[in-house]
């Protein structure tokens, strides 16, 4: 036993994920370190903007590229890599353009307590969803060449710059735009960093094409957008619709304590997910072609591992957050502890399946996921609207929304598994690869 861990802590698996987790880890800490002084500079209201404003963001994001960025990790040449990465970030300033329009509209009908931005937040959002749309794309390329130290420097970073800015903004603003210079000032520093690292491929790329090898790359991977990319949005407005839901139910106060506490929570989840992610959606390609026979194994060793991870973290999260909340946000957080644990079983449910999920991208059957959506999507959201109609207490909501996430992300898992049996999964062999 203590040999075979020697070889797993040994392991080129083990040391891309400690070279990612180290910079997530790095990241989030000085978030994490930097955010009680947020909380005192701004105020709940505040937060709820920020939140209703990343909340579409990330509704936005996935669909920016038309899920080509995932094609990018599994394109058949490093040619044909090469190619989907420039034409996905050129189509980023008329998608990110689109989906801003679509923010500005959503503002003027007042939905979801969006009518409370100014007319300039639109143009911003154009901005910041283009440089996310850029950072994921350049992200997935680093993945493929197993570019692990870039992409964890570029989240240090980005990191780094998200807890500063925000306390040097507080000198001209106590209003969400200072939180928001935190989250610009993050994307640009950590594209910089992907984008020196790409910027050799990028240009080689970008000489050799023209508008008959767009066509046939975009021809060649168009199962990205007709399939997985309904997918993704389904789970991109799953995700996003709770904060707006909150904010519009409970109001723009709790709104922001369940921002805050929802980004707490997800943490930790979100450290896991980055250290091993990148690695394992890279050790599942090697490992479908070489006739993926290993796949549903590692699935299934993966989940039982971070079903402990995210035991051994929450658990404890569960008990000392409503006490600890005051004291490490300050008196008016108070309701963001209560919050923090009735969302520990959505923490504990992603900590397994965020890292996994990938898998679904090397299945010849990605439909399947539709299964898992339905129910991912739907439980949730009934959840809130339910707690809402019923006048039960914002905290209580809250746990209500776990508990049905959680059943999702169960639905979620058995997907996987069924997805990447072998006689499932897309041919991809080692020359394809080369």
């Amino acid at each position: 036993m203590n040999a075979r861990l020697g070889a797993i802590l040994r392991s080129r698996f083990a040391r891309s994920a400690v070279t990612l987790g180290g910079g997530t880890a790095l990241g989030q800490a000085l978030v994490f370190a930097a955010t009680p002084l947020w909380t005192r500079l701004y105020g709940p209201d505040a937060m709820a903007m920020l939140g209703l404003f990343l909340a579409f963001v990330g509704m936005a994001t996935v669909a920016l590229s038309l899920r080509y960025d995932l094609a990018i990790v599994v394109a058949r040449s490093e040619a044909d890599a090469g190619t989907l990465l420039v034409l996905n970030l050129a189509m980023l300033p008329f998608t990110s353009g689109v989906a801003a329009a679509a923010f500005a509209l959503v503002c003027h009908l007042g939905a979801g307590g969006y009518r409370a931005f100014p007319g300039w937040a639109a143009f911003a959002l154009w901005i910041l969803l283009a440089m996310t749309g850029a950072f994921t794309s350049l992200r997935f390329w680093c993945v493929r060449q197993g570019e692990f130290g870039a992409i964890s420097r570029g989240l240090v970073q980005q990191g780094a710059a998200r807890a500063v800015a925000p306390l040097l903004a507080a000198l001209a603003t106590s209003t969400w735009v200072g939180l928001l210079a935190g989250e610009f000032a993050g994307r640009i520093l950590g594209v910089r960093r992907l984008f020196v690292r790409a910027s050799g491929a990028i240009r080689s790329a970008a000489a050799g094409i023209d508008g008959k090898v767009a066509r046939r790359c975009l021809r060649t991977y168009r199962q990205f957008p007709l399939l997985h990319l309904p997918s993704s949005l389904v789970d991109a407005v799953g995700g996003g619709l709770p904060m707006p839901l909150f904010a519009s139910a409970y109001g723009a106060s709790s709104g922001g304590q369940f921002f805050l506490a929802y980004r707490v929570v997800l943490a930790p989840a979100t450290l896991v997910s980055a250290a091993v992610a990148d690695v394992y959606h890279h050790r599942i390609v090697e490992a479908a072609r070489g006739g993926g026979g290993n796949c549903r194994r590692e699935v299934l060793t993966g989940g039982a591992y971070l079903l402990l991870a995210g035991l051994a973290i929450y658990l404890p999260v569960a008990v000392v957050a409503p006490f600890a909340a005051p004291w490490v946000f300050g008196a008016g957080w108070t309701q963001t502890g209560w919050a923090i644990t009735g969302l520990v079983p959505a923490a504990i449910s992603g900590t397994v399946t965020n890292p996994l999920s990938r898998a679904i991208s090397l299945s010849s059957v990605p439909q399947a996921k539709w299964v898992a959506d339905v129910v991912r999507f739907g439980l949730p959201l009934a959840a809130i609207l339910a707690c809402s109609s019923l006048g039960t207490s914002f905290v209580a909501a809250v746990a209500w929304f776990a508990a049905a996430t959680a059943v999702g992300d169960l639905a979620y898992f058995l997907v996987i598994l069924y997805s990447v049996a072998p006689h499932r999964l897309r041919a991809l062999t080692d020359a394809e690869g080369a």
